[in-house]
């Protein structure tokens, strides 16, 4: 479908033409568990990501064919109390700072006993992980026993305690004491200070918290009087899940754009590996465009920043579409040039560069088609997919064939592909344009996995088949096609953009003439003495090794003047 009202046309449209950037959602999201049911289901409390003292009467217990994290109560190891001052905490940090970040957490406890005078309960903001109740900035949800049990609500602040939700009896439908009831709890907890904590179904608090910061240390903790005969904590947690969704917002200028124009491009914006092992012609800049000349696989023209949320709009031209003949090449025949990879999402700084870790390790456009292996023609109509990173391979997030006018694989050999790429929020689409069309043509979308955009480097990549490595192409075949009219813009919303640096040319002056002045004569030179008798009878060693020393001093001599 032609996108004329849809955001992906409008945002490119926009970034060809320079104007300001369309304000997005939110920036990219990434996300991290905080806490799952390893804590307690191998049978032990997992302190290699829970932090708790040795024999504070934290234990992992059987619960029918499962396990289940024991605070205080009868244990087999003989009756430990879960002792004030030993809390179980979390060895993740939360990240809940920026627009949009949320902490989720969910637990389900059955409440055996809390003695009088005593409060257990969830922790979250802590501000370190040797934190507990009572640390400054925390909040508690706690459960006591008052004539009754009831939960509410704290803030530790400045020493004090400020309430957020006043203790409240349980639901009715929760069960305590011996033959107590599951129940779950809820919290949600986002950067802009909303929170809601519900119990059992029931809200406890729905609401905004004036200047909260809710980024920190999960756990469970108790505070009030100190364990003693009477005064114990006896509680089970059966189920926990914690959740941190944070917006990542890497800082760039706000817009760049490359043209090639000069025969360059600035090399503080880009990063560029030719790969080439002088067979071939391999990546340069000329005649306006980036051109991928016969290059080999893994050579690559990227960003040296990172991005989350992106538009980025460039121009694709010069495919070898069709087998020829090249004597170089294995038989004697070049293959049609192979797929054109885009990569982003890559957070490493390393990965950049090496092919294979780009690919497992974030997201990538896959541009190619079918191709006949034995003679190197194209077989099939371009296609576009979309793969996502999985570590130790790719899968198929989207794909679909192009129309018949943007078959560009196919395509005649003067064609031009306008071509442009938006992330945003978690939402993947590419479009394409060609004889002066004002709009861009969608012709692959996807929701991203989880809805979330990894930040990370942008990447465009060379991917070609050597029969040396892959012993069902008979036929060499290496990437060719030029890259023009890069334009790029940061779309997160309240973007942390920066001033680009002064541009550095990818370039490389060839070295200037050098003031030489010849301090000797001709009677100085080595070859001039060869033969002569110094008195020390090495005449002979030194015409062995003379004849080198004139090429050196001939070589630097060369190197020096610029010749």
């Amino acid at each position: 479908m032609v996108l004329a009202a849809a955001a992906l046309a409008l945002a490119l449209a926009l970034a060809l033409a320079g104007a300001p950037p369309a304000a997005v959602t939110r920036a990219g999201a990434a996300g991290q568990t905080i806490a799952d049911n390893t804590l307690f289901s191998g049978g032990e409390v997992d302190y290699a990501n829970w932090r708790y003292e040795e024999n504070a009467g934290i234990t992992a217990a059987r619960r029918g064919d499962s396990y289940v994290a024991r605070f205080g109560g009868t244990t087999d190891g003989g009756g430990l109390d879960w002792r004030l001052g030993n809390p179980l905490i979390s060895r993740k940090k939360a990240a809940v700072s920026s627009v949009g970040d949320v902490l989720t957490a969910s637990f389900t406890l059955r409440l055996i006993n809390v003695g009088a005078g005593k409060c257990f309960g969830f922790v979250f903001g802590l501000p370190s992980v040797f934190g507990d109740a009572g640390s400054d900035g925390a909040y508690f949800l706690y459960f006591e026993n008052q004539g009754g049990y009831r939960c509410g609500l704290i803030r530790y602040v400045d020493g004090g305690e400020t309430v957020i939700a006043p203790p409240a009896p349980l639901p009715p439908n929760v069960g305590t004491g011996i033959g107590a009831d599951d129940f779950t709890a809820e919290v949600s907890a986002g950067a802009s200070g909303a929170l809601n904590v519900s119990i059992a179904g029931e809200t406890l608090y729905a609401g905004t918290v004036a200047g909260a910061e809710f980024s920190g240390y999960i756990g469970f903790a108790q505070a009030g009087d100190e364990t003693t005969v009477g005064k114990t904590v006896y509680a089970e947690l059966s189920d926990i899940s914690a959740y941190n969704k944070f917006y990542d917002r890497p800082e760039t200028p706000a817009v760049v754009s490359e043209n090639f124009d000069a025969g360059d491009f600035d090399t503080n914006l880009w990063r560029f590996a030719d790969n080439s092992s002088g067979l071939y012609g391999g990546v340069y800049a000329g005649g306006g465009k980036l051109y991928f000349d016969r290059a080999p696989a893994g050579a690559n023209f990227g960003t040296a920043y990172k991005y989350s949320n992106f538009d980025l709009a460039f121009t694709l031209s010069d495919f070898q579409n069709t087998a020829e003949s090249d004597p170089k090449a294995r038989g004697g025949i070049r293959a049609a040039c192979g797929p054109l990879i885009i990569t982003f999402g890559v957070d490493s700084a390393a990965a950049p560069t090496w092919f294979w870790s780009a690919l497992v390790t974030g997201y990538s456009l896959q541009i190619g088609t079918a191709i006949d292996m034995q003679t190197g023609a194209r077989t099939g109509k371009t296609s576009f997919a979309l793969y996502r990173g999985l570590r130790t391979g790719t899968e198929v997030v989207a794909r679909a064939e192009l129309p018949a006018k943007y078959d560009m694989y196919n395509g005649a050999d003067d064609a031009r592909y306008e071509c442009g790429i938006a992330v945003t929020d978690g939402h993947f689409s590419v479009g394409l344009r060609v004889g002066g069309e004002t709009a861009y043509t969608e012709v692959l979308s996807a929701e991203l996995p989880g809805g979330e955009t990894t930040a990370g480097y942008i990447t465009f990549w060379a991917y070609a088949n050597n029969p040396a490595t892959n012993p069902y192409f008979t036929l060499t075949q290496t990437a060719q096609f030029s890259l023009d009219d890069v334009v790029l813009r940061n779309t997160d919303e309240s973007a942390r953009t920066v001033a680009p640096p002064p541009r550095s040319s990818s370039k490389i002056d060839p070295l200037g003439d050098a003031p030489y002045t010849d301090a000797y004569d001709a009677g100085d030179l080595l070859q001039n003495r060869l033969g002569e008798k110094d008195g020390g009878g090495c005449a002979g060693k030194t015409a062995a090794f003379g004849g080198a020393a004139v090429l050196a001093v001939c070589f630097i001599f060369v190197r020096r003047r610029g010749i």
